[in-house]
């Protein structure tokens, strides 16, 4: 996984690393490689409820990854597994139940987590030289939230893009 959390190509959660920066970055790419009269090829995946589908033990194990363990590890690990909830609708709550998955949309550290959950996603679609390059940086792909965006320069590395993010989404249990 790289080291860098969020990626640059991983928009959102972050002051002025919005959706209007990740437009620009889609827009340029694609009017580079239009200037040199060569073709980009786009898909445009939404996640869907991705923040409520996060993986916990995949979250812990990509923690432990990075290198947070120890106490703050022990916070994180309690935080999520002895999490519960009811719904209330007027006068009626329900029993109290266990939340198995999700980063819980709103919470302080969520946004971080959601980034950590997604980072090593952007360098394995790197790591796989298909993609947009333009002078010296690498751009297969561009994340906005729950949203995703894979760019490349010919169908067939589009394809190779689309079956990692579909491998990745089986192994980490997204869809």
């Amino acid at each position: 996984m790289g080291t860098v959390i969020p990626h640059p190509l991983l928009f959102g959660f972050v002051k002025e690393h919005g959706s209007i920066p990740a437009i620009y970055t889609i827009k340029e790419s694609i009017d580079f490689y239009n200037e040199h009269n060569s073709p980009v090829f786009a898909i445009i995946l939404d996640n869907e409820k991705t923040f409520d589908r996060i993986w916990q033990d995949g979250l812990l194990y990509k923690l432990m990854n990075i290198g947070i363990k120890g106490k703050m590890w022990r916070i994180i690990y309690l935080w999520y597994k002895t999490a519960t909830a009811h719904v209330q609708y007027k006068t009626i709550t329900s029993k109290v139940f266990k939340i198995e998955q999700g980063v819980g949309q709103g919470r302080v550290m969520s946004a971080w987590l959601f980034s950590l959950f997604n980072n090593d996603l952007i360098y394995q679609l790197i790591e796989s030289n298909s993609g947009l390059i333009i002078e010296h940086l690498h751009i297969p792909c561009v994340l906005l939230a729950d949203g995703t965006t894979l760019l490349s320069s010919s169908k067939n590395g589009l394809q190779i893009l689309l079956n990692i993010v579909h491998e990745y989404a089986q192994r980490c249990r997204l869809k």
